[in-house]
């Protein structure tokens, strides 16, 4: 009952993670970047969402923290959010994560479950609600610095 009930929380925390994702994915100003970690190799050497690479860009200044940067086109966004809704596990290969744009900081995840969230993006109460009763920690800020 245990391992029943444990599994039962992490679907429910995928989901979080997902829907929160894809809502502020359908936020972003054109050219935002996203710079992910690298817990993402074990999900090209798994063979999952490679096409991903098409998207590939300079990871500039961040590369101590990150270690790929993909530009998210709305094509990019669009392969994304087809990958996560069709398998909600691909979200735990996004462990440590930020989206910027114009280096301002917009979005920045630790350990997949701690999220930190522009208040620009105006990310519904509801929706961050649910999230947080689904597992996550979630805090709203208005970044003023374009440091990660």
């Amino acid at each position: 009952m245990f391992f029943v009930l444990i599994s039962m929380m992490c679907m429910i925390m995928e989901d979080c993670k997902i829907q929160l994702l894809l809502s502020i994915m359908s936020k972003l100003p054109s050219q935002s970047l996203l710079y992910v970690g690298d817990y993402i190799n074990n999900a090209f050497n798994d063979g999952c969402i490679l096409d991903i690479k098409r998207y590939l860009s300079d990871i500039g200044v961040y590369k101590n923290q990150y270690d790929y940067c993909f530009k998210l086109s709305s094509d990019c966004i669009l392969y994304l959010e087809q990958k996560l809704i069709k398998d909600d596990s691909l979200i735990d290969y996004f462990c440590h994560y930020a989206i910027l744009h114009d280096n301002r900081i917009l979005l920045k995840v630790y350990d997949g479950h701690i999220f930190s969230i522009d208040k620009s993006l105006n990310i519904s109460c509801d929706l961050l609600d649910e999230c947080e009763n689904g597992g996550l920690t979630i805090y709203e800020e208005e970044f003023n610095v374009n440091v990660i």
